[in-house]
């Protein structure tokens, strides 16, 4: 086994790139199962058009087999080929509501045996803090500083966290310090998931805006995996009143050192069982949705459910082909803002409903402290810039409805013509 000294330094050079992560560590960490749910536009996203989009298909993909997932994605689909005419919520005019589809989901992986979630506004790989592309100013990776770093913060407050050496006998005692520091904001080597999974989606939902949102599913037996896997289930001090907010528990990637082996160019985990994970993603697909609306126009009918009428069916087409832009770089931000305005109304639809089932994001934060930051970073700072910009334009604006008098010739006989400009009363 690795001397522990190395270990940071050397796991962390396997997490160079979003490729690197994904062949040499997820796939040998995690068991994955990928569900993207495609959406389409039907409409412009304008909240007083509704619905603005339909959820197209499911697609699973995964290098291994499970039956049982395959045949509940392959009775989804169905459903959605039907346009609506199972029973309950299938009926409505959007199908299937994202949220309500979600919530079905939820409730049939539970019953496989998936009682740990975590969500993310966009599809990243699965990287715990100490090992994301952070430096400082002289250059070194914080992974590599992170040992000293927490050794030093140990010694200026003894009285708030206690050093805890990265040795085999003591990686769950560290990890409840690990998680004082990672609770006040400093990235540790903890991942947080939730034994709740409308809380997953507050983090999904609630900080910033999304982009291929993904949601999470872990298949783990608590006792077994802490005990012989990578789950630290750290105990709930006075000063870690968050993790009990949000029902949290850790992967622990400390404790992938009583299994790892380096070897040339590659990482070998011995006698470890990868975590069964599922990842639900939702992607919104322009191509698709133009494809799907010209289809629906060339068949000469638009279905009642479906409310749009040919001229509203060009509308929504040129919206989403984006006609101002041809190519190249502006025709790819164009391509994004679209998609964003999507997801935007997306995102504000699911937050509402998780209101509705008492689930907002500031009950995440149950400090007084952190509460205060949260709430304070729903202001922004406004672009001075921008602020002068608008007011340069409201008078250049409102000048044009000035009085005009003629000066003076210029050099070729002509009045040059300028704007009389007089003070309030």
């Amino acid at each position: 086994m690795l001397l522990r000294d190395k270990f940071y330094e050397n796991l962390g050079t396997y997490y160079s790139s979003p490729e690197e992560i994904k062949n040499q560590l997820n796939s040998k960490i995690f068991n994955d199962f990928k569900i993207v749910i495609n959406i389409i536009g039907i409409n412009q996203p304008q909240e007083d058009l509704t619905p603005i989009y339909k959820i197209q298909n499911l697609e699973l993909s995964s290098t291994n087999k499970n039956s049982k997932l395959q045949d509940e994605i392959d009775d989804i689909n169905k459903y959605l080929l039907s346009a609506g005419t199972g029973l309950g919520y299938k009926d409505e005019k959007n199908s299937w509501s994202l949220f309500y589809l979600i919530k079905e989901m939820i409730t049939s992986f539970q019953r496989q045996g998936y009682n740990y979630y975590r969500g993310q506004r966009e599809d990243w790989e699965t990287v715990p803090g100490i090992f994301r592309n952070l430096q400082n100013s002289e250059g070194n990776k914080y992974c590599n500083t992170f040992e000293s770093l927490y050794l030093n913060i140990s010694r200026e407050f003894p009285d708030e966290v206690k050093y805890v050496p990265l040795n085999q006998e003591m990686l769950d005692i560290r990890a409840d310090e690990l998680a004082i520091l990672q609770h006040y904001g400093l990235p540790t080597s903890l991942l947080d998931i939730s034994e709740n999974p409308f809380i997953a989606m507050l983090f999904m939902l609630g900080f910033g805006k999304i982009k291929n949102p993904q949601l999470e599913f872990y298949k783990i037996d608590s006792s077994n995996d802490s005990e012989n896997g990578i789950i630290s289930l750290v105990h709930k001090k006075i000063t870690n009143k968050r993790i009990r907010a949000q029902k949290g528990a850790f992967i622990n990637f400390d404790k992938l050192i009583k299994f790892i082996n380096f070897k040339k160019n590659e990482i070998e985990l011995e006698n470890y069982k990868p975590i069964d994970r599922i990842i639900l993603n939702i992607k919104f697909n322009i191509e698709a949705s133009i494809k799907s609306l010209k289809n629906q126009q060339s068949s000469n009918h638009t279905k009642p459910e479906d409310d749009l009428s040919s001229k509203n069916l060009d509308g929504v087409i040129k919206f989403l082909e984006g006609k101002s832009v041809k190519s190249g770089s502006d025709k790819n931000n164009q391509e994004e803002r679209i998609s964003g305005d999507y997801y935007e109304l997306i995102q504000r639809e699911l937050l509402r409903k998780l209101k509705e089932y008492n689930y907002e994001t500031n009950a995440l934060f149950p400090d007084f402290s952190d509460y205060l930051i949260y709430k304070s970073k729903e202001f922004e700072l406004k672009d001075d810039k921008k602020s002068n910009r608008a007011v340069l334009n409201e008078l250049k604006k409102n000048s044009n409805n000035l009085p005009y008098h003629k000066s003076k010739k210029n050099r070729k006989g002509k009045y040059r013509i300028t704007r009389v400009w007089r003070k309030s009363l």
